[in-house]
């Protein structure tokens, strides 16, 4: 017995054939096979995309949590992380102290010295740790700041 011919004149997507059963079925399930392969393609690089995101999202989080804490100050004052302290010295010597440098590497304190007087800010290490070589920085002049960074055991200037 001969083989039937078929058409499949009203298929979407797939050029009419007019051949064996068999073959038009091997052809359609390789166009189904290229479009299930196109479509797991384009899944996987979606899901690089949405991984690539999540961590995008939990830097932003990360970065967040250092929003800098602006304090101003006419005392002497023990300074907390991420603070940016504007200290106004207009009538004395004020000292800022900063916290342990151990256990925080990377984070930072910022201090600027906002008046115009002689009077100094001077910024004091905890524990006798280090700030660049020395237990103490002087900040002398209107608008002078100075970063501190902790390295995890001193302090340096940023």
């Amino acid at each position: 017995m001969a083989a039937n011919k078929v058409t499949y004149s009203d298929k979407v997507g797939v050029t009419p054939k007019e051949t064996h059963i068999n073959q038009v079925w091997d052809d359609d399930m390789n166009e189904l096979k290229l479009v299930v392969n196109d479509n797991a393609d384009l899944f996987d690089s979606l899901e690089t995309e949405v991984d690539a995101n999540t961590l995008d999202i939990i830097d932003i989080k990360a970065q967040r949590a250092y929003i800098k804490n602006i304090v101003n100050k006419t005392a002497d004052y023990t300074a907390v992380i991420e603070d940016y302290v504007l200290v106004s010295a207009s009538v004395a010597d004020i000292t800022i102290t900063l916290p342990t440098a151990v256990g925080i590497a990377g984070r930072e304190i910022n201090i600027t010295k906002i008046d115009s007087t002689s009077y100094n800010v001077i910024v004091d290490s905890t524990s006798s740790q280090l700030i660049i070589g020395s237990l103490t920085q002087t900040i002398s002049k209107q608008w002078s700041n100075a970063t501190f960074v902790s390295t995890g055991s001193y302090w340096v200037v940023k």
